[in-house]
């Protein structure tokens, strides 16, 4: 994953993942993006396709517009959300909820 430190109007996040199975995702699920911290919870639909993820690595930009995100400091967050249910993902990240921590990010 690859982020800024910072950011203010828009964040631009780079994730590499994987779908280590054998057959390619049946169902339309979400890949989400969260902010969240104390006061505050912003998810962000990707608008990824996983229909279209085969088995194999995939590595993908998203600009987030951070239009009426209020300013502090935020947990940055991915999740794989299919009929309001996680979709649990072979890694070793602290999960949240649904959601899976990435690291930390300032919003101004």
């Amino acid at each position: 994953v690859e982020y800024p430190d910072v950011a203010s109007e828009k964040l631009s996040v780079k994730l590499h993942m994987a779908n280590i199975g054998v057959a390619p995702i049946y169902d339309k699920v979400a890949l989400k993006l969260k902010l969240k911290n104390a006061e505050n919870e912003y998810e962000f639909d990707t608008k990824e396709d996983l229909l279209k993820w085969l088995p194999g690595e995939y590595d993908n930009k998203y600009d987030i517009d951070l239009n009426g995100v209020k300013a502090g400091n935020y947990s940055l967050q991915v999740g794989v959300i299919w009929e309001g249910k996680t979709v649990y993902l072979a890694t070793d990240a602290i999960r949240d909820g649904k959601y899976y921590e990435l690291g930390n990010i300032e919003i101004k």
